[in-house]
């Protein structure tokens, strides 16, 4: 079906209103309609149609392959929708396979889309493989839709998923389990625009309108024949899919294109786990997790810090179709403390969590799961060690909590300000790095009538004297001034009446 001459914007394979009682079920165009039935009989949406091979040749040229413009409650299910072009069309948006322009709420489910257009315009031209308004609520599942489609100019984008204004209320929490794909991920080959935002990959669409697609994938699926028309849209079995038993069961839609049974129906004798995503429910080469996962590695950045919060990466671990991830938290590793669900924070079922600004140490572990063989890893754990802020005690006396330590050595974390209560204490305390430490950012260690001796270790972190040390005069009380720490061979100290060894 070619359109020629002027009359050639907004036209459509298959358009669906409100207006009158319509029969769209079998079609095969541009070869042929089905007679349509009893016209006293309730319509039919737009259900095993095959529309392809339309064309316009306008530089005003819009093709929708189906355009739905109205009604109630219209789904629009086991579609093939492929081979539209319009070869001198100069629109930001000249071709849209599925155009959903209206209606209340519009279902589309188990479709096959295929578009590869291209435009000899000089100046603009987009295409969309499925188009919504955001009056109309959507709920989108188990479809295929692949935009390979050329553009041309800055302004003009391939889309897979386009919609008309940022507004995601519309789109249906149900929608879930769709395969999307507009080329290699870059400016212009976008899986979701909607006239401000820009999503090239699918983790940024997922994000995007998260909770909705969690099981969203992207690929470019290996149909039979898409190079040479007619197309065969249905998938090649001898190749691994995404599109193997990736999609969600959907009551009433039981059957394919081709009148197959999906899985979930009574007379489903397939090896499949759940639907195929599209119109050709078969029996396809699976792609996606087995076994057990890999954890990987807990990766925190950055790894000291004085306040607020860290990212954690799950550095290595298992991404594939099926896998999820929980972020985990722990006060002593899995001691005492037994592992549980992290709190707070954002990320925590995705492969980098944040944390919440604690401010005592905490471990983490990424839990990997791969649905499809309920196995699950645990990931390297790592700990989160928030630099202290305040007033400390050390105080033998009690134990280790809140703001106080019972031993030096429970002590040894910079950015602490700490009175000695009551001793004495033998021990050997190793403060480690004090990182930032500065006139401001100091370690103070109030004697309080305690006797204190600094003995600093050639070779390893010293003494160093800050200005205000000169201020602080030698007295009684054995107090010993403020230390900052450097790595140097050279070895300063407030001179008081504690007893200092340099190196």
């Amino acid at each position: 079906m070619t359109l020629t001459g002027s009359g050639t914007t907004g036209q459509p394979g298959i358009y669906v209103t409100a207006a009158r009682k319509q029969h769209h079920h079998g079609n095969q165009l541009p070869a042929h309609f089905r007679e349509p039935p009893d016209p006293r009989a309730p319509p039919t949406p737009p259900l095993n149609n095959k529309v392809r091979k339309i064309s316009g040749n306008q530089t005003g040229t819009i093709l929708y392959g189906i355009n739905v413009a109205g009604g109630t409650t219209i789904t629009v299910a086991n579609n093939y929708i492929s081979e539209l072009y319009a070869s001198a069309a100069t629109g930001t948006n000249a071709i849209s396979a599925l155009y959903i322009g209206g209606g209340t709420t519009v279902n589309a489910y188990y479709n096959t889309i295929h578009l590869n257009a291209t435009s000899s315009s000089a100046t603009t031209f987009g295409t969309t493989g499925l188009y919504a308004i955001t009056t109309s609520t959507v709920d989108l599942r188990n479809n295929i839709v692949i935009n390979k489609s050329t553009r041309v100019g800055a302004t003009a984008f391939t889309v897979a998923y386009r919609r008309s204004t940022t507004t995601l209320t519309s789109f249906a929490a149900t929608s879930n389990n769709n395969a999307w794909y507009a080329g290699t991920p870059s400016a212009a080959n976008l899986i979701f625009h909607d006239g401000t935002n820009s999503d090239s990959t699918i983790s940024l669409y997922r994000t995007r309108v998260s909770t909705r697609e969690a099981n969203a994938v992207s690929e470019d699926p290996p149909f039979l024949n898409s190079t040479t028309q007619p197309y065969n849209l249905h998938l090649d079995p001898t190749i691994a899919t995404r599109c193997e038993s990736g999609a969600g069961t959907i009551a009433g839609y039981d059957t394919d294109y081709d009148g197959d049974y999906r899985f979930g129906h009574g007379s489903y004798l397939g090896l499949g786990t759940a639907p195929d995503i599209g119109a050709d429910e078969g029996e396809f080469t699976f792609l996606g997790c087995s076994g057990t996962p890999t954890g990987g590695t807990a990766v925190i950045t950055p790894t000291v810090i004085c306040s607020g919060s860290s990212a954690i990466s799950a550095a290595g671990a298992s991404s594939d179709v099926g896998i999820t991830y929980q972020w985990e938290e722990s006060d002593d590793n899995g001691g005492s403390d037994p592992w549980a669900n992290a709190v707070g924070g954002s990320g925590a079922t995705s492969t980098t969590y944040t944390t919440p600004g604690y401010t005592a140490p905490i471990w983490y572990r990424c839990k990997v799961t791969c649905t499809f063989s309920s196995q699950t890893a645990n990931g390297a754990s790592v700990q989160f060690k928030p630099g202290l802020n305040g007033t400390y005690t050390i105080n033998s006396g009690s134990s280790t909590g809140g703001t106080n330590f019972q031993t030096f050595a429970a002590a040894r974390r910079g950015g602490l300000n700490v009175v000695s209560a009551s001793g004495p204490y033998t021990e050997q305390v190793s403060l480690g790095q004090i990182y930032r430490a500065n006139y401001t950012d100091s370690l103070s260690i109030n004697g309080n009538f305690q006797t204190l001796q600094a003995t600093p270790t050639a070779g390893n972190a010293v003494l160093d004297r800050p200005a205000r040390c000169q201020d602080h005069p030698p007295s009684s009380d054995s107090t010993l001034g403020l230390i900052a720490i450097r790595d140097s061979s050279s070895a300063y100290a407030c001179r008081t009446a504690a007893s200092i060894s340099p190196p």
